[in-house]
């Protein structure tokens, strides 16, 4: 911002005299309205918070569930059907 305003500014005014300012504030508003935009509100962030949190928290439990009974795969080979058994449980 500091570079735009302190040399952008004189050189547009140059350039394009009082409409080189105008297309700069312009440019500038249209930025800002798109970042006031950007942000979410609180309750929405909180709500996907929560979301994301019991998410979370029940994979940890599908997790520890399935800790219980290793995986039926050996290190060098892939198998699908015994991988698909292992995921239904």
């Amino acid at each position: 911002m500091y570079f735009t305003t302190g040399f952008l500014t004189f050189y547009f005014y140059k350039w394009f005299d009082v409409w080189g300012i105008l297309g700069l504030l312009m440019f500038f508003s249209t930025i800002f309205c798109v970042s006031l935009y950007a942000f979410v509100p609180l309750d929405k962030m909180s709500e996907t918070y929560n979301l994301i949190m019991r998410k979370r928290e029940n994979d940890y439990i599908r997790e520890a569930a399935l800790l219980e009974e290793p995986l039926p795969l050996s290190e060098t080979t892939y198998r699908p059907a015994d991988l698909k058994k292992w995921m239904d449980k």
